[in-house]
């Protein structure tokens, strides 16, 4: 089915048969989907196509298919989405503990180069290979080219990538070079250490919960697989 993104019928059958499932759980317990909220969302899916609400209409009609049945697609969709999170999450407590062990797992180091770096137009190449000598410091280049001299931080790929893979081959205190259509790159790399990236507790805390609705949600979907029937058709 176009509207899941699946081509296979038989995995978008599935799909649909859980859909309708997990809806039929949702409205049972009162839930529903605003008339506001779906007209926007079908607003959204005719401008994601760019297409107006009539046009759009028009389109599903000559496919067999009409904007009543899309509509109810949007009205599931939403309220599985929206809803079974509404509903869940009031169940869901994220201990200390459990933030803790998440940090220990979830954290990744990551190579940190200072560098000094001057940029200079390709009008003043020239200019560079007269001045420039081995022992020269970056300060006394930056002067005699009178451009500026940036002292930065970087990861891999935060440099333009002719740059960014000369830094990233060269030894601490090497001076290397780069070069496209406008610009020299002058680097000089000063030193190099490993950082732990981290997030705050709330970052961990969502990570969490939203793996704990993932599963509560598999969890009812297995139930409801076994035990209901789709009393309601598109």
């Amino acid at each position: 089915m176009l509207y899941y993104q699946i081509d296979n019928e038989k995995v978008a059958l599935n799909r649909l048969i859980d859909e309708m499932l997990l809806y039929q759980f949702l409205t049972a317990r009162g839930l529903q989907t605003p008339q506001q909220a779906k007209e926007e969302a079908l607003q959204i899916v005719a401008r994601n196509n760019k297409l107006t609400v009539d046009e759009l209409s028009k389109q599903l009609n000559r496919s067999g298919f009409s904007i009543q049945q899309l509509m109810r697609l949007i009205e599931i969709d939403l309220l599985n989405r929206e809803g079974f999170n509404f509903l869940i999450q009031k169940e869901i407590t994220v201990s200390d503990k459990e933030i803790e062990l998440e940090k220990l797992k979830s954290r990744q180091s990551v190579t940190i180069r200072e560098i000094e770096l001057i940029i200079l137009p390709n009008e003043k190449s020239q200019r560079l290979k007269q001045i420039f000598k081995p022992d020269i410091s970056m300060q006394e280049l930056s002067k005699a080219l009178n451009e500026n001299l940036e002292k930065l931080s970087v990861k891999k790929g935060d440099l333009i990538p002719s740059l960014d893979q000369e830094v990233w081959k060269a030894d601490i205190n090497s001076i290397v070079f780069s070069q496209d259509k406008e610009n020299i790159y002058v680097a000089k790399i000063l030193s190099q250490r490993v950082e732990v990236e981290d997030k705050n507790d709330e970052y961990y805390k969502l990570i969490i919960t939203e793996r704990k609705v993932n599963e509560r949600k598999e969890s009812i979907l297995n139930r409801l697989r076994k035990n209901s029937i789709i009393k309601t058709m598109l």
